[in-house]
């Protein structure tokens, strides 16, 4: 049997054990909840961190000297259809058959275009350049319909839009006494319709001259790039 001194004795170790195993526990629990917190501190400052990185604007990707582009380089190219010629910002078709102005007109508009309209000098220097490349040397006498007629008042020379011819945008035949327009009085109907071409060695800035509009001519149209632009 144990004797009173043993008994208290154990008494006195078992409220020790148990008190070490309650602060065991309480600092366990301690631990575990500032693992908690930090784990969930952690886990905020992360999602904050992804949603300012999705807001955030996208920045360039610098991958060395800023490089220029050339402007040349990806200048917009307008194209024309098959037998027609570009120059500046329009389309010209050279007809290869003969016709009537009126009918000349009527099938520049079935090209979705009208009889040429001359609105400058350079586009004047271009018509004349390559209608002579066009014809070649056998055909020296031939011309071309233009968009011009007096035939609603006579010496009144309009364009097919309507509007009035400039005159300091008329490029007549002029060679002595030979001045056109002049409605030629051989031909009973006049002479109300214009054309171009390098008869008399007409130059590129005195080649119109006035005919009856029944005569046959080719014909210049003019029109706007139908085709899509491309780059280059």
């Amino acid at each position: 049997m144990k004797t009173e001194d043993e008994t208290s004795t154990s008494r006195h170790e078992g409220v020790h054990s148990g008190r070490r195993l309650k602060v065991t526990v309480l600092r366990v629990a301690v631990v575990l909840a500032l693992v908690l917190i930090v784990a969930y501190v952690f886990d905020g400052v992360a999602l904050f961190w992804s949603i300012a990185e999705k807001n955030k604007a996208p920045q360039p990707i610098s991958a060395g000297p800023m490089t220029v582009l050339n402007p040349a380089a990806t200048r917009l190219t307008l194209g024309c259809d098959e037998d027609w010629h570009l120059s500046g910002e329009k389309c010209y078709h050279f007809s290869k058959s003969q016709t009537s102005w009126s009918l000349s007109r009527t099938m520049c508009q079935e090209m979705v275009g009208d009889l040429v309209k001359v609105e400058t000098r350079e586009e004047q220097k271009f018509l004349f350049e390559k209608m002579k490349a066009l014809k070649g040397r056998k055909s020296s006498e031939e011309m071309f319909w233009v968009g011009l007629t007096d035939s609603e008042t006579e010496g009144e020379w309009m364009w097919m839009d309507g509007s009035q011819l400039n005159k300091s945008l008329a490029f007549w035949f002029v060679l002595g006494t030979a001045n056109e327009p002049d409605n030629w009085t051989e031909y009973p109907a006049g002479e109300d319709c214009g054309r171009m071409g390098a008869r008399a060695g007409a130059s590129e800035f005195l080649c119109w001259f006035d005919v009856p509009c029944s005569m046959t001519s080719r014909f210049l149209c003019e029109g706007e790039p139908r085709r899509s632009p491309a780059c280059q």
